[in-house]
């Protein structure tokens, strides 16, 4: 009897401490995350609902390897003409009760997880019509929707790998892809096609870093292949291999890879699917005009990106270890404001080996080391060069000019970058255009400052330096260069600490000698005059 107790008494505890085991192992598979209207929309920071516009619609995307168990929608708005009326929101067609009473500060909605559902969810804010509602401001960069969810399972199909890349919540955003050796061509479409479906430049994260998603080749695949294919392998971290019998198909795979979207495919994708499959983007950099300065070069990448790039030869000067990365981000960056992949440029080490007859885009640290390119470049690039070499890290400076479109909050010791566009002064139908910026940590910590911040299109000038704390553009013009007053000069005036001792110390001694020179010259008169 004491036996039997004793067994079922054991048995209780192996239950408790087993149940005990699972709901931990739940909890901790719970998360949260918390996204504003603004980054959900950048064109949100501002929503204005009056009775001219009484709605206003917000989609949000969610992958489907998730479970949605609530969200938390915090509106912050106030009405420019008094209190009156209310703030309303239906979600996919339901209305959603307020939480909170009227007249705080802030407006909340609590939804429910099974309302909400895969892919699209429209969030609609509207006014109360019943009542005389006014006008109403939203910020949206204080108004945020706060998901509790859980992963539900791995990610089983290329069309949830797509789905997530673009999702709101829960999306894969730091990607490795794989170091193909003598092909660039396949790291840099693939890095392309990443950034098409994210709709942003995703974080590069080294083959040693936490990643979400991995792009990897296999150029001589035997088992099953017939052709250029991209299979998915599922996991927690999911894998695409990019592969093909040899090296040709294997690239032909990542052209079709950076063009064609997989919505609606399965685990593999391959020729037949692609025949079927929508374009991913729209390649609007063909409809663009020449560029005249960056500004218009960073907003379309026209001639460049025109074509699908097959006017363009890319030479990937110096790239190892994060630098690539750094490269993978400018590139990924041309590729949205083109809406379209390069898929046809050609993309090289050097620039001897270009083909010739296209523009030529450089982008690395060792750019500054070409010596065809350096002949070809005008006074302005070679300025923004030397000024990045006084502004660096390494000497920290005293910036008298006022930067265009500075972030605040940075350190002064941040790495400088410069980038330049102009007319090969030997072929004037050829346009080069290059990214450099100071080896190693400087131009990885130089490129993702500029492709993932409003540092781009604050681009202008045939050449420019930027660094976090803003683009200083270097624009010549020499019919007017004499008419610059001594003020216009001294206005962008940069100095050094090491410069200013040393100004300082040479005015000192230059007083002192004078002043020992003044009174030599006293004495001799005295002397004179005793005599």
């Amino acid at each position: 009897m004491f036996v039997r107790v004793l067994g079922s008494v054991f048995a209780g505890i192996l239950l408790f401490f087993s149940g005990l085991s699972l709901a931990f192992a739940d909890m901790g598979d719970r998360r949260a995350e918390a996204v504003t209207l603004a980054d959900i929309d950048p064109g949100r920071d501002t929503v204005l609902i009056d009775s001219d516009f009484p709605v206003s619609a917000i989609t949000v995307r969610l992958p489907r390897h998730i479970q949605p168990h609530s969200a938390l929608l915090t509106i912050a708005a106030r009405p420019t003409d008094g209190e009156r009326g209310e703030l309303r929101l239906r979600v996919n067609g339901r209305d959603i009760d307020r939480d909170g009473l009227p007249g705080e500060p802030e407006t909340r909605f609590q939804i429910d997880g099974d309302i909400l559902q895969p892919g699209e969810n429209e969030f609609e804010l509207r006014v109360d019509t019943a009542s005389d509602a006014g006008v109403w401001l939203v910020d949206g960069r204080r108004s945020q929707i706060r998901l509790d969810y859980s992963v539900a399972g791995a990610i089983e199909t290329l069309d949830g790998i797509d789905l997530a890349l673009s999702a709101d919540f829960a999306r894969l955003e730091r990607i490795h892809i794989a170091n193909s050796e003598q092909y660039p061509t396949l790291e840099v479409l693939s890095a392309q096609a990443v950034a098409l479906r994210s709709g942003n430049v995703p974080i590069f994260a080294a083959a040693d870093e936490a990643h979400d998603l991995a792009v990897s080749f296999d150029l001589a695949a035997i088992d099953g292949v017939t052709g250029p294919e991209i299979r998915l392998i599922p996991g927690a971290r999911p894998e695409l291999v990019i592969t093909g019998r040899d090296a040709g198909e294997t690239i032909a795979a990542a052209r079709l890879f950076a063009a064609r979207s997989f919505a609606g495919v399965g685990s593999v994708f391959d020729v037949a699917a692609a025949l079927d499959a929508p374009q991913l983007g729209s390649g609007r950099a063909g409809m663009a005009a020449e560029p005249t300065d960056l500004s218009l070069f960073a907003r379309h990448t026209a001639p460049f990106g025109a074509q699908a790039g097959a006017r363009t030869a890319v030479v990937l000067a110096g790239l190892d270890g994060e630098t690539r990365t750094a490269a993978y981000s400018i590139l990924s960056r041309m590729a949205l404001a083109s809406d379209a992949a390069w898929i046809y440029a050609w993309y090289g080490p050097t620039a001897a080996a270009a083909p010739e007859g296209r523009h030529l885009l450089v982008i690395g640290p060792d750019a500054a080391r070409d010596r065809d390119l350096m002949d070809a470049a005008p006074p302005e690039l070679r300025a923004a060069l030397r000024a990045a070499a006084q502004s660096g890290p390494s000497r920290p400076g005293l910036r008298f000019a006022a930067a265009a479109y500075a972030d605040a909050g940075t350190g002064s010791g941040a790495p400088y970058g410069v980038a330049a566009i102009f007319a090969d002064s030997r072929d004037g139908s050829r346009l080069i255009a290059t990214f450099t910026a100071g080896e190693g940590a400087a131009f990885s910590q130089a490129a993702q400052s500029l492709t993932r911040s409003n540092l781009w299109d604050a681009l202008e000038g045939r050449a420019a330096i930027w660094s976090p704390r803003g683009v200083t553009p270097f624009d010549f013009d020499t019919a007017g260069a004499g008419s610059l007053s001594i003020m216009d000069r001294l206005t962008g005036l940069e100095l050094h600490p090491r410069e200013a001792a040393v100004l300082l110390f040479s005015l000192a001694l230059l007083f002192m000698l004078r002043g020992i020179w003044h009174r030599q010259r006293r004495i001799h008169s005295a002397s004179k005059d005793l005599r």
